[in-house]
């Protein structure tokens, strides 16, 4: 595996002629050990749950408004059943197959209204193989219970839902029940399973909108965090989010707040059929959440009107709520509406937070004001200790000037993380300054991992230790699109070399070659995207003069170590391959 050290020495020459002074700096920081240890290696016990598994008022204590992110508890059948569950079954195995077979075999039960885009048919999804699931030939009741000791332990959303379709499948007569064949503290665990499930598409909101369903109509009541999975699930899955994909999320909200039919609104049906069912009051979690979809939706008209609903509630907004409205003044490029939102969250004693510092250098960088976009990124790295040497007055004054003009606060405790170095190094390569794009790359190499979750190695004493960061291939990608945008060809006319030669341009041939040995020398574990590919190719396609000799030995050498296919026949990597290489030339 590349070492961060020996990649960061690999990328010196490169950027010497930028900065002498950063060659001769020390790389014995940059030393680390091979081993490595993960926070998930320690066993975490089991909590237990309540084991009444028919009391339909079960339900685990938890944040109210939205899922949480921990691993789900465990639901323990009571004492008088647990002898006469069979042998636990042996560990998942998965396979793909066409979601036509799922449909198949019950997955119709509880299907929305009929309004609502059935996207499932053409999905592929994982289903478990016939000798993961207990037998049906077994007594119904012993089958039941194998089922649900299954749908209680589980922490595989796949697992979890084929589960939930063999339990609706068994005839309630066979198990003795009048109404519910799957006790409400089961479903509840089973829609956090789904609400927690990434990525978010079409068919996890099919499976949560049938799960919520089953709840309602056995006279289960849906929590309010359970109608705020189901709402931001409503509004994803999607690529592009368009304004017409606010309205199922608006419709399912309408059934929440007056007591409607799962899927009522969608549907047309105006009267509620339980009259004494009583809506759900919302929280600023769910019109959070309904701002979000309006901000991707990029219509000024759907935001108006998610903001127009949360100014009616009367409930403040928090934290989250303007980081969501500055996500939709960054795609406007809305400067006036950015600086309205950080005065307003100065004014309420609201903290940006290092994901809100990070929208701020994103907004600079979408809006070209680079400059700003480097001040806040250099008063993160004075935070970091990666060059202790820089301090005085023109620090203080970035300092102020962020605080003053532009109500950016950066207190002295956050430090910069992996998006805020690959955020600055795409901003950088975009806009054509290569030597600070290196200088950036340089201090994510040289930076420890402090983040939650970031893998630990032992040193010499046996103490646990943070990593340096790895290099990534958005970081390359980066690099090779800036390549593409701003090198100068060979070919081009005298007064564009003459004029990149004035400049001092560094996007050349030579510095793109060792940044392609760079990349070659890679983990071989890791594979990047198609994106990453095809910008190599083309920005060697560029800095060469559209070389043939020069793109095919790189062709060879990518295909050596990525074995083709990459894409599909008609993809722009499929076409510029066959450009390379006609029917009949051997690669």
């Amino acid at each position: 595996m590349l070492r961060a050290s020996t990649l960061s020495l690999r990328l010196r020459p490169i950027f010497s002629q930028c900065h002498p002074v950063l060659c001769r700096q020390s790389s014995s920081s940059l030393v680390q050990t091979s081993h490595t240890t993960s926070p998930s290696d320690t066993p975490t016990p089991n909590v237990k749950e309540d084991s009444r598994i028919d009391d339909v008022h079960s339900r685990e204590k938890h944040p109210v408004g939205r899922p949480w992110r921990a691993p789900l508890t465990k639901i323990i059948l009571p004492k008088k059943y647990r002898r006469k569950v069979t042998q636990p079954l042996s560990s998942t195995r998965k396979r793909k197959a066409s979601n036509a077979d799922a449909v198949a075999s019950g997955e119709s039960h509880n299907e929305p209204a009929s309004s609502i885009e059935t996207t499932a048919s053409s999905e592929n999804v994982e289903v478990l193989q016939s000798s993961d699931v207990p037998s049906s030939q077994s007594s119904p009741k012993r089958y039941r219970r194998d089922l649900l000791r299954i749908l209680g332990e589980t922490q595989c959303p796949v697992e979890a839902w084929c589960t939930y379709r063999a339990l609706l499948a068994i005839p309630r007569h066979s198990i003795g029940l009048k109404k519910k064949r799957i006790p409400f503290i089961y479903l509840h665990r089973l829609s956090r399973l789904l609400a927690r499930t990434r990525p978010k598409t079409r068919l996890l909101f099919l499976r949560l909108f049938s799960v919520l369903k089953t709840i309602q109509q056995a006279g289960g009541k849906i929590h309010l965090d359970e109608w705020n999975a189901l709402i931001s699930s409503a509004g994803g899955g999607w690529r592009k989010t368009g304004p017409e994909d606010f309205k199922l999320p608006l419709d399912i909200f309408n059934d929440m707040i007056l007591g409607k039919e799962l899927g009522g609104t969608s549907s047309g049906e105006e009267r509620v059929r339980n009259a004494k069912r009583k809506g759900v009051k919302p929280d600023i979690v769910t019109y959070t959440t309904l701002l979000a979809i309006a901000a991707r939706a990029s219509s000024v008209s759907t935001i108006q009107h998610a903001t127009s609903m949360l100014k009616a509630s009367g409930i403040p907004p928090n934290r989250i709520t303007h980081l969501t409205l500055l996500r939709h003044f960054t795609r406007t490029k809305s400067m006036s509406g950015f600086q309205s939102t950080l005065t307003k969250m100065r004014e309420q004693g609201l903290e940006l937070g290092l994901d809100g510092i990070n929208a701020c250098i994103w907004f600079f960088g979408r809006s070209d004001r680079v400059e700003l976009a480097s001040k806040v990124y250099r008063v993160l790295r004075h935070n970091a200790a990666l060059d202790p040497a820089e301090t005085g007055t023109d620090l203080d004054q970035t300092i102020t000037y962020l605080a003053n003009i532009h109500n950016i606060v950066i207190p002295d405790e956050i430090l910069p993380n992996a998006v805020t170095y690959i955020m600055m190094i795409q901003i950088l390569a975009y806009h054509g300054h290569f030597c600070p794009c290196l200088d950036v790359f340089i201090d994510m190499l040289s930076a420890k991992n402090t983040e939650k979750m970031a893998p630990l190695f032992r040193d010499e004493k046996g103490t646990l230790q943070p990593k340096n960061y790895q290099s990534t291939f958005p970081a390359f990608r980066a690099l090779f699109l800036g390549f593409f945008r701003h090198a100068v060809p060979p070919t081009a006319n005298l007064s564009v070399r003459l004029r990149a030669l004035r400049e001092q341009t560094t996007w050349t041939l030579e510095n793109l070659e060792k940044l392609f040995e760079s990349f070659l020398a890679l983990p071989e574990n890791d594979e990047p995207c198609r994106s990453t590919l095809f910008w190599i190719v083309v920005a060697f396609q560029k800095t060469s003069g559209d070389d043939l000799t020069k793109l095919r030995e790189v062709w060879r050498r990518l295909e050596g170590r990525y074995p083709w296919p990459w894409a599909d026949p008609g993809h722009r990597l499929s076409r510029l391959r066959s450009r390379l290489f006609p029917s009949g030339h051997v690669i």
